[in-house]
């Protein structure tokens, strides 16, 4: 993964981390961060479906409903790996990228409307291309192709942060083009298991190559708890004490567990 220094800084892309007593602080380990943000390309910020994916893609597009062609910023590389992902039940057409998105465009007329969602997730630079590309293919396929969602799927490896996009779509998909829409791939809980998927796999992945390093869905300071009460809960059993405090600090990470995954 993309590399960070937990304290102190160095300009060596892979930093050494000393973690705190509590953590094990003696130990040295490599901290692998963690990324997966979702946003919405929406009409009422005044985007465009046709231009980010011209953007994403490095391709010329023209976008029908502005009447106009859509150039990639200037400079800009073609993207490692690219492709329209589809469902089984999709036409055949939606796998060109132009008509595509102008047929999500063509099928909103709202002026706020809502039109994809965006999926950005970093890569483990530990992999090689191919292994990283099956990679971000899998989850794609996992969490949106067979829920019935198409996804427009890039994948840059080059320079120090390689990165995917998948722009999906929020439209049932029919033979004729898009239906209703959705609402239930918007729940919010979707977004937890998409995060706690992603590390699963990304660490499945990498135990697979014989990588020792993990990435964690979870915030930095739930990680530094369940770390504590690890060891504390070790201890504790190691001598056979029940105390009170341990009994709290498993029913609030009980709890947080839960929460996490409603």
């Amino acid at each position: 993964m993309a590399w960070r220094a937990c304290s102190g800084s160095s300009g060596d892309a892979r930093n050494e981390y000393r973690a705190p007593p509590h953590a094990g602080g003696g130990k040295l380990r490599l901290v692998a961060i963690y990324h997966l943000s979702v946003r919405i390309v929406s009409r009422r910020k005044e985007q465009s479906t046709v231009a980010v994916a011209a953007r994403r893609a490095a391709e010329r597009l023209y976008d029908r409903r502005l009447g106009l062609h859509v150039r990639p910023d200037r400079g800009a590389s073609r993207p490692t790996f690219s492709a329209i992902m589809l469902p089984a039940d999709a036409p055949a057409w939606m796998s060109e990228r132009e008509e595509l998105w102008n047929a999500v465009e063509a099928a909103e007329n709202r002026l706020d409307a809502h039109l994809a969602r965006e999926l950005e997730l970093a890569l483990p630079i530990e992999l090689e291309g191919e292994q990283t590309i099956a990679l971000a293919r899998e989850f794609v396929q996992q969490e949106f192709i067979q829920h019935g969602i198409i996804a427009d799927l890039t994948i840059r490896l080059d320079g120090s942060n390689p990165c995917a996009n998948a722009m999906r779509t929020m439209r049932e998909v029919t033979a004729a083009g898009f239906g209703p829409k959705v609402r239930e791939w918007n729940q919010a809980g979707l977004l937890r298991e998409w995060r706690e998927h992603w590390a699963a796999l990304t660490n499945e992945y990498l135990r697979r190559a014989g990588h020792e390093v993990r990435i964690d869905h979870r915030r930095k300071r739930d990680q530094a708890e369940a770390v504590h009460l690890g060891k504390a809960a070790s201890a504790m059993r190691r001598r056979g004490l029940v105390h009170e405090r341990l009994r709290r600090l498993e029913a609030g990470q009980g709890g947080k567990q839960a929460e996490g995954t409603a």
